[in-house]
């Protein structure tokens, strides 16, 4: 039922039920509707009228959201009537009197998780070798300084071109339960995100829709708010914030695990000429979500493995006391079988020093 029926929404002769949305008290706004309407959308409500409950009897369903929250799900409801999913503008948004864990600009922490089992049993399956930069006629890689420059060419003498692969085993016991909690609200970012830009709050909007869209099983809606949500994508910056919000939410949507597939084949198109693009000012954006998407990859073009190496080492340095705690899901990522034993050894004890 995607033809518009405009007229009957929120119309009490054309309506057998009231929705109030409401938290506690406060009730936000009232919504006339229809049961065969609401039905013919949404799983939750068609149970909620044929399960002969209170609210059958009352005609009337209360639900409790937050005031955003009731913002983001009146115009979903009206979409059942209209046929197309319009959401208020971010100014109308801005001014709404809601809690601070529900207004979309605060939304700005990072959800780092750490690597879980699955990421090992990667590590220990690749069977493939990176490509060199010959085959892909990519440039050498510079080292920052002349004394890493010396270091670079014993490297490659002993390292090879190719990233090669783990011995198998490497990676077990390092299997840790995916899941760790938000950081509080005043808590200092980790990345220089710019979530006071329009493109930024726009994605966090349309993920907090997919999650209304969810909670009340509106399948039917989920494509559209994925589509509003890839127009928003016009960056590797943009891409890597919108493969952050939905790092560990939703993965049981089909429409937001083929998006999530789409950012990150985006993101290691971007970055598969490895020995370019880790000098430029962008790599350092990069949140460790993404850098392990890109380090992973066996087609990456690098000159030799201790190029990755460095380039971890620089990553980690832009803010070392934030950014320590990645080393341990980051370094499996280097293939040290394919680095020189003596620079190698060289390099660990300049870091150390």
């Amino acid at each position: 039922m995607d033809a518009p029926i405009l007229f009957a929404f929120d119309n009490p002769k054309h309506s057998d039920y009231v929705l109030v949305l409401k938290n506690g008290s406060a009730v936000h706004t009232t919504i006339h509707v229809s049961n065969l309407v609401l039905s013919s959308f949404s799983e939750y409500f068609a149970a909620l009228f044929t399960n002969n409950m209170k609210e059958t009897h009352e005609k009337k369903v209360e639900i409790k959201l937050s005031r955003y929250e009731a913002a983001l799900f009146y115009p979903i409801i009206q979409s059942f009537y209209t046929g197309e999913l319009v959401l208020p503008s971010l100014g109308e948004l801005r001014d709404l009197e809601v809690e601070p864990e529900a207004r979309p600009n605060d939304i700005q922490q990072e959800q780092e998780q750490p690597a879980s089992a699955d990421e090992g049993q990667q590590e220990e399956n690749r069977g493939q070798k990176r490509k060199s930069p010959d085959s892909e006629k990519g440039e050498q890689n510079d080292v920052e300084t002349e004394g890493e420059k010396d270091k670079q060419k014993e490297a490659e003498k002993g390292g090879g071109e190719k990233r090669g692969v783990e011995k198998e085993g490497d990676e077990k016991g390092k299997e840790v339960e995916k899941g760790v909690e938000k950081e509080e609200q005043d808590q200092e970012e980790e990345f220089e995100f710019p979530v006071e830009s329009e493109e930024f709050q726009k994605a966090q909007v349309y993920v907090d829709v997919v999650k209304l869209l969810d909670r009340f099983g509106i399948e039917r809606r989920f494509k559209s708010c994925v589509d509003l949500l890839e127009k928003e994508r016009n960056s590797i910056l943009s891409a890597c914030y919108h493969l952050l919000i939905l790092d560990g939410v939703l993965e049981h949507v089909a429409e937001i695990r083929e998006y999530k597939q789409s950012l990150v084949d985006f993101i290691t198109k971007e970055y598969i000429n490895f020995d370019k693009l880790w000098k430029e000012d962008e790599f350092l954006q990069l949140p460790c979500i993404a850098l392990k998407t890109v380090l992973k990859r066996d087609d990456l073009v690098v000159s030799c493995e201790a190029t990755i190496l460095q380039a971890l080492r620089k990553w980690i340095n832009h803010k070392p006391e934030k950014r320590a705690h990645h080393l341990p899901e980051l370094l499996p990522l280097v293939r040290f079988s394919q680095i020189d034993h003596a620079y190698l050894t060289d390099y660990v004890l300049g870091y150390a020093n």
